[in-house]
């Protein structure tokens, strides 16, 4: 009876010894910046030749964190953090059974450049600001056409203008041509009297040329068919110029001048 005592006493004792035994190692720390306040949310790595894999976590509000379970051997820290320089331990011995704390490590902030953002999009159709029916052309879209050399001609090439079948001017929707307004940069340059253009340019002085065919505001009276606004060229910051001519002779006559 005493020997099954003793036997039994012996497999508890020893039972209860090797459920105590641990396996494995703790890594714990602090993470702090240039003037010692925590850090939250610093990514924590660790890796060594006694891991399968990578083990990580996040330091907390106090800039403190902890890696459980790790197994014994030597391991390197990694840190990381999007504000600040990242920053590594190397080296770092976990014993088996132990924990070891790394306090205070302090992390150097770091100036992020962002990376140039270009926003680009295609004008609508549609200009939903505007209740005025017309277009625009540009000297671009100019430059390449046999055109007459006065910007009341270029009108023609959008819809809804012809040539006025009365022969005064151009008919924009349906109207004569001596009711259509025409403006030089925003000044009203149609005679008064004739209500026709009295100032005339070159398509080559015009940089843009915009024809509202309807709807427009009624500060414009007097006009039933259309209002043409034409803007030269102004200066800016870079020298620039054209230079143009005109050549004719007999060569490019129907009928031979005499």
């Amino acid at each position: 009876m005493r020997v099954a005592l003793l036997l039994l006493g012996s497999m508890l004792l020893f039972s209860s010894w090797a459920i105590g035994q641990t396996v494995s190692g703790n890594l714990e720390g602090r993470i702090i910046d240039s003037t010692g306040a925590p850090i939250p949310g610093v990514n924590v790595s660790v890796v060594g030749p006694n891991l399968i894999g990578v083990r990580g976590t996040t330091t907390g509000d106090n800039g403190s964190f902890r890696i459980l379970a790790l197994p014994s051997g030597h391991y390197d820290v990694r840190i990381s953090h999007v504000a600040f320089q990242s920053k590594t331990v190397a080296g770092v011995r976990v014993p088996l059974g132990g924990t070891v704390t790394l306090s205070d490590l302090r992390l150097t902030p770091r100036a992020l450049e962002a990376a140039e953002i270009v926003t680009s999009g295609e004008r609508p159709l549609i200009d939903i600001t505007s209740t005025s029916l017309g277009e625009n052309l540009t000297h671009a879209q100019l430059e390449g056409l046999p055109l007459e050399r006065n910007y009341q001609a270029l009108s023609k090439l959008l819809p809804q203008q012809n040539e006025s079948y009365y022969g005064d001017g151009v008919s924009v929707a349906g109207a004569t041509g001596l009711e259509t307004k025409y403006f030089i940069g925003g000044v009203d340059v149609t005679d008064p009297i004739k209500s026709s253009s009295s100032t005339n340019l070159p398509y080559n002085f015009v940089r843009e040329i915009q024809v509202r065919t309807g709807a427009y505001e009624a500060e414009y009276r007097g006009s039933l068919g259309g209002l043409v606004n034409a803007v030269t060229y102004s200066g800016g910051n870079e020298f620039s110029g054209q230079v143009y001519a005109f050549f004719t002779n007999n060569d490019f006559a129907g009928t031979p001048r005499q």
